[in-house]
């Protein structure tokens, strides 16, 4: 009775286990990206505002580290490597001539102004990559900062998804939208990114995006059970297997053996609850402000296994009591033995 009630114990306790672990990812994803999507609609807002009041800051020196380089008609904030603020700056780099007038000049400045707030943003939440803004007007803003022989403007990059999700031709509605998966062109591995548009008035300026490597990501995944992150369309975005997101992105029925039935259970199953879908118990739970669901996914054998080997103790003692309780047994009958020798003549059978 002790080791089933011992095992019943264990095995109720690994599914609550199971749910609480869930939950508390989702917390910490949710967390990260309800921060990064409040941080992008401040800056965007910011950014056209400040498009709107013509603001300049010409003549700081982050301005003045500008230069022009006629013969690759490219210029770039190379020179702030050398200077004792390079640690909290970005570097611009685009195509054509600085501009000097007009609303591209006001864009390239509210660009570099977003560099204080983007060190406060990069401190604070230490698993973004890359927050930058990337101007219709043909450069970007990067932070970190990253010297432009490792990485600089190309139209290249208007053709990747973390621009082309968030033009007015995809995103009519003007909103913040995560990226697919997609490998970064600044090396930093496979990415997702927070993407939202900055208009002036009616006009499409360019792009404030803040990259978040899967890798990070997949951080917030680890626990005692298989964690994934998913997309709308069951392929894993983030996992807690590093093998489950290699090069290639792969679809959760692909990694996990799970059949098409039980993809379609998955997909119909109730959020923040835990779920017997075939030989698999799963906790599943929607982000709020991303397209992506939380999903925990542990076969039925491995919480017997567990339970098992938890209720381990209790079986080992049950064993040592049975035997203990034989040896007693013996040990009285032997005791009952030696008492009626000692006492009967064993020739007559008299006392």
């Amino acid at each position: 009775a002790l080791i089933a009630f011992a095992y019943i114990g264990y095995y109720n306790g690994l599914i609550d286990e199971l749910s609480t672990t869930g939950a508390s990812e989702q917390v910490d994803l949710n967390d990260k990206i309800t921060t990064c999507t409040c941080f992008a609609e401040l800056m965007t807002t910011y950014g056209e505002k400040y498009l709107v009041s013509g603001g300049t800051i010409k003549d700081s020196e982050y301005f003045s580290s500008i230069i022009y380089n006629a013969k690759t008609n490219e210029y770039n904030m190379d020179e702030t490597a050398g200077a004792e603020y390079s640690a909290e700056m970005g570097n611009i780099t685009g195509v054509g001539p600085i501009p000097d007038s007009g609303i591209d000049e006001v864009e390239l400045n509210f660009a570099i102004s977003y560099n204080d707030y983007f060190t406060e943003f990069y401190r604070r939440l230490p698993e973004t990559a890359w927050i930058y803004y990337t101007s219709d007007n043909r450069f970007v803003f990067l932070y970190p900062w990253v010297s432009s022989k490792d990485f600089k403007y190309s139209e290249d990059l208007k053709e990747l998804a973390f621009y082309s999700v968030a033009t007015p031709e995809n995103n009519q509605f003007r909103e913040a939208v995560w990226t697919p998966v997609y490998l970064d062109a600044a090396g930093k591995g496979k990415v997702v990114t927070l993407s939202d548009p900055v208009y002036f008035g009616d006009e499409f300026k360019g792009v404030l995006s803040i990259d978040i490597t899967i890798e990070a990501l997949s951080s917030f995944l680890q626990s005692n059970f298989d964690g994934y992150v998913i997309d709308d369309e069951n392929n894993i975005i983030a996992a807690s297997k590093q093998s489950a997101v290699g090069s290639e992105v792969i679809s959760l029925k692909d990694y996990t053996g799970l059949n098409d039935s039980e993809i379609q259970a998955v997909e119909a199953a109730k959020n923040d609850v835990v779920q017997k879908i075939g030989k698999y118990y799963i906790y599943k739970a929607s982000l709020n402000d991303a397209p992506w669901t939380v999903l925990l996914v542990v076969p039925q054998y491995s919480i017997i296994g567990r339970a098992l080997a938890l209720t381990l103790p209790e079986i080992i003692i049950g064993i040592l009591l049975l035997l203990g309780y034989f040896v007693l047994m013996n040990l009285q009958k032997v005791e009952e033995l030696l008492k009626k020798a000692s006492l009967t003549d064993s020739l007559t059978g008299l006392n």
